[in-house]
């Protein structure tokens, strides 16, 4: 019963976070596994009107313009570094049940860490980002349509390859040339941020608020001890 009242917990604090984050109720519930129409009271309730409908997004050809591929990199290569940060300190790492809470919590954090440090150039919504997550999680290992991860030949960024290019010379945008060097992330600071950096293991902003000003919201620390 005690752990019930705790997994019931993180969710809706977890619900609060993605709702912050933009996520719609539909994925919410899938995420969290709660009923929708809980997700969509909650959605209501927190931003003032009803969460956007539609098909939930899945062409993975959307992560792979040049300027994206940035983007969906530097947000699944946070993804992960949480992900094996909850995953070394959980009680029971490979029990199916804390596999969901990890990502669940990895996807949450990943997400801050990635605004943090794209700041106003975040392209890559709070939605995308758990599709990439599952599209990554779930395909078969070794499979002719996966993502491939690799690091830029050149200059050794992180990247993630689409399966169309999975046979070809791993090069990121900027050093291909179809980006300006100027229009590389930004963090907040106007530095290029710098993936391996411990960050993500910093607890989510003590509070943040909806475009909108109704409030803040008190964000539970998500990865730190």
């Amino acid at each position: 019963m005690a752990k019930d009242h705790t997994m019931h917990t993180l969710n809706r604090e977890l619900a609060v976070i993605f709702v912050k984050f933009g996520m719609r109720a539909s994925i919410i519930s899938t995420v969290l596994n709660i009923p929708l129409t809980e997700s969509r009271t909650l959605y209501r309730e927190l931003t003032g009107h009803p969460s956007p409908s539609g098909r939930t997004p899945h062409s993975t050809s959307y992560y792979f313009a040049p300027v994206m591929v940035l983007h969906a990199s530097l947000f699944y290569l946070y993804f992960k570094t949480a992900r094996r940060t909850l995953a070394d300190r959980a009680a029971e790492p490979t029990a199916y049940s804390y596999q969901r809470v990890i990502d669940r919590r990895a996807l949450a954090a990943a997400y801050e860490a990635y605004l943090d440090a794209a700041g106003d150039t975040a392209l890559l919504s709070i939605d995308r980002a758990w599709c990439l997550v599952q599209e990554m999680l779930t395909a078969p290992p070794g499979a002719a349509d996966a993502i491939r991860e690799a690091n830029c030949r050149p200059c050794g960024t992180y990247i993630l390859i689409s399966p169309e290019s999975a046979s070809l010379r791993h090069v990121c945008p900027v050093c291909q040339g179809s980006l300006d060097v100027s229009r590389r992330l930004k963090g907040r600071s106007g530095r290029k941020p710098n993936p391996t950096l411990p960050s993500i293991v910093t607890p989510i902003r003590p509070s943040v608020r909806y475009p909108d000003n109704r409030g803040a919201i008190q964000a539970p620390a998500l990865v730190a001890a």
